[in-house]
């Protein structure tokens, strides 16, 4: 019986034989350590405090940084006054015309006398009143 076994395993096709052994291995090298970025950012802190401390090249740039901002928001600054200023005029533009068109207003009300668009304000008004007393007598 042994010898059918190994006859049996010694000649033929083995089709196991062309796939990957089976112990599973990463082809490209797995990480040497456990990765920490936390480490690396302390090294990098300790390294501009260095160039801070030796060089002050970043308190410099700081206060360059500092003084542009401070340029940008006072242009900002100008923009927003002067916009308000065209608004303010724009609003007292408007204010005077509604103003010149409330008196230059024609009432187009034909109460009998021929005189028709030309009539006077009070007798437009008083005509109204009457109409509204007389609508609100038959609604009821």
């Amino acid at each position: 019986k042994k010898e059918k076994k190994e006859k049996k395993e010694g000649g033929g096709l083995d089709l196991w034989s062309s796939t990957a052994p089976d112990t599973a291995s990463n082809q490209y090298g797995g990480p040497k350590a456990p990765q920490d970025k936390r480490e690396k950012e302390l090294a990098k802190e300790k390294e501009t405090k260095k160039d801070a401390e030796t060089k002050n090249l970043i308190q410099v740039s700081d206060v360059i940084d500092q003084q542009l901002k401070k340029k940008k928001e006072e242009k900002k600054e100008e923009v927003r006054k002067e916009a308000e200023k065209k608004a303010k005029a724009m609003k007292a533009a408007r204010r005077e015309q509604e103003a010149q068109e409330e008196e230059v207003d024609t009432y187009q009300i034909d109460d009998g006398t021929g005189l028709g668009n030309f009539m006077d304000k009070i007798k437009v008004m008083e005509i109204m009143k009457d109409t509204v007393k007389t609508a609100n007598a038959q609604g009821g």
